[in-house]
């Protein structure tokens, strides 16, 4: 019996040891981080590989979430290799939705949303990459509910009738977020 009570122990201490270090992230014990992330958005330019470019972006999108950073570079920088056709396009519509917060400018915003809304939402484009942009301006509303318009919201909540399920799913999602958030910038059919 006493055994059994000491391996609970060390089992339970085991477990609250695991549990705190679980909260500690290196990302966030860096000592200057704009500094950090400035000399480390300089070498995308002199790297050749994509892969290493990509390696960049996620840190520098991570590190601007992380430390509420200012960096306006990097989203004219995705705007460049934001395409349908782009190999890893999901991973830099992640890097993109990861580096949002509310100290970033919408205007610098509003051209990337833009920017998404031509090349990956419109009845040219694949399902995939439909539901891909959908999701993408989603993430970034959740963040910053102001940053569509209401001829831009109108444009995508068109996609709520589409035949393609995943799209039709997509744009229900933004709907039904909208309708929360702020119901005047949704049609008036859909305002529920």
């Amino acid at each position: 019996m006493d055994r059994e009570k000491k391996k609970q122990a060390k089992r339970e201490k085991r477990r609250a040891k695991e549990s705190t270090n679980v909260n500690f992230m290196p990302i966030d014990q860096i000592y200057n981080p704009q500094e950090f992330v400035e000399k480390i958005f300089a070498k995308i330019n002199n790297s050749q590989k994509f892969e290493v470019k990509t390696a960049i972006m996620s840190v520098v999108g991570r590190m601007v979430y992380r430390h509420k950073l200012v960096l306006l570079q990097f989203y004219s920088l995705l705007i460049r290799y934001l395409s349908p056709g782009q190999r890893d396009i999901g991973k830099l519509l992640l890097y993109l939705a990861e580096s949002v917060h509310e100290d970033v400018p919408l205007e610098e915003l509003s051209a990337v949303v833009k920017h998404i809304i031509d090349q990956f939402i419109g009845e040219h484009c694949q399902e995939d990459k439909r539901v891909m942009g959908i999701n993408t301006i989603r993430e970034l509303c959740f963040k910053l509910p102001n940053l569509l318009d209401a001829d831009q919201l109108g444009y995508i909540c068109d996609f709520a009738d589409s035949r393609e399920r995943n799209v039709n799913q997509a744009a229900k999602s933004l709907v039904n977020y909208y309708r929360n958030v702020m119901p005047h910038l949704l049609p008036k059919k859909l305002r529920g």
